[in-house]
């Protein structure tokens, strides 16, 4: 009887450390550190509470110095890009949600990089100024299924029709036709 009662007295303390670290979770990350990710973050143009909830989730989940400076590197290099950056934003975010490893984490941070600069290449003389919207929807289809040769193809056959027609039709045809190729993967 003895050792029941000495069982079930470890098991409540266990349980009692372990609820209080659970409610604590935050006590075991580094000030210190936080505050230098969260500058580093901010130096490459994350606003304030963006980047101090970005640089928690990292340090909280364990990325190394290396893989968060590869992550800042990312986000620095789409700048210029709001639709790419937020893109890669949400990559990560959604990332730390489902608990990927953060190395898995940088490589999809990569994927989306380099998803959304072919999607910005094909869509920027189909749309102009309103590349970025056309953009997002050539990097949807590719991250669907949808091969950069049949984009391409795509984007070269709407093109085609551009001395035909005006910007804005051209446009127009674009942001109908990519979608459609989209929704076919």
């Amino acid at each position: 009887m003895k050792s029941l009662s000495g069982l079930v007295i470890i098991i409540l303390v266990l349980l009692a450390v372990t609820a209080a670290w659970a409610q604590d979770g935050d006590a075991a990350i580094d000030p210190a550190r936080l505050q230098a990710v969260e500058r580093s973050l901010a130096e490459v143009g994350l606003g304030g509470a963006e980047a101090a909830d970005l640089a928690r989730g990292m340090v909280a989940a364990g990325y190394t110095d290396g893989q968060m400076a590869q992550i800042g590197r990312q986000i620095q290099a789409v700048q210029g890009e709001p639709t790419t950056r937020q893109a890669v934003i949400n990559k990560i975010r959604e990332g730390m949600a489902k608990r990927v490893a953060p190395a898995g984490i940088v490589q999809a941070v990569e994927r989306v990089r380099d998803r959304y600069g072919f999607a910005l290449g094909l869509a920027a003389p189909l749309a102009g100024t309103q590349a970025a919207g056309l953009a997002g929807i050539v990097a949807d289809g590719l991250s669907s299924g949808l091969s950069r040769e049949d984009a391409g193809q795509i984007a070269g056959g709407i093109q085609a029709q551009a001395a035909r027609m005006d910007r804005d039709r051209l446009h127009a045809l674009a942001t109908e036709t990519m979608p459609a190729a989209r929704d076919m993967v």
